[in-house]
């Protein structure tokens, strides 16, 4: 009998149009905000309301946009020794500490550990590792930051039952 380790895998979603994401996020704050107009006639109640379904309309449309443009990336965590070679690679000592370059260890291990790729909204997508290192040179510091989360989730799992857990069942 062959006994295997099965890494854990995951999926990390990539909006790739920010502009579209902030749009929708300044017309919810609209919504919002017509929402706690308070002390108005039953006239501008009625206009408030208009306008929040006319924003709404124009939200829910943009949300599809932002979804049709989200890349959906199933990742599988890398075996030891990859992940220790890259994480080694990629940090440096400064007066007695260890520094990591979070942007370069996402770059190296995240196309590593792609297993495939998809739009959010079903659509298949043709997307190879290279496309992926190199779409990772254009995300923003805080898409960086949540990729890089994911990717030390996956490498660095839980290899022992928490004694909580057991406490549980």
């Amino acid at each position: 009998m062959k006994i295997t380790i099965t890494r854990p895998t995951g999926q990390h979603r990539i909006i790739t149009d920010m502009q579209a994401l902030a749009e929708s996020v300044r017309l919810g704050n609209r919504i919002i905000e017509l929402d706690a107009t308070a002390d108005s006639t039953e006239a501008e109640a009625s206009e408030r309301r208009k306008e929040q379904d006319a924003i709404r309309k124009q939200l829910d449309s943009l949300l599809k946009s932002v979804e049709h443009r989200t890349l959906v990336v199933t990742l599988r965590g890398l075996n030891s020794s990859q992940w220790a070679q890259i994480t080694l690679k990629n940090s440096k000592t400064v007066q007695g500490r260890v520094v990591k370059d979070l942007p370069a260890i996402a770059k190296e291990a995240a196309p590593l550990m792609m297993e495939s790729a998809e739009w959010a909204d079903g659509d298949d997508v043709e997307f190879t590792g290279e496309e992926f290192s190199n779409l990772i040179d254009s995300m923003t510091d805080s898409q960086v930051n949540a990729l890089m989360q994911t990717v030390q989730e996956l490498n660095t799992p839980v290899v022992e039952i928490p004694k909580e857990l057991t406490r549980l069942a």
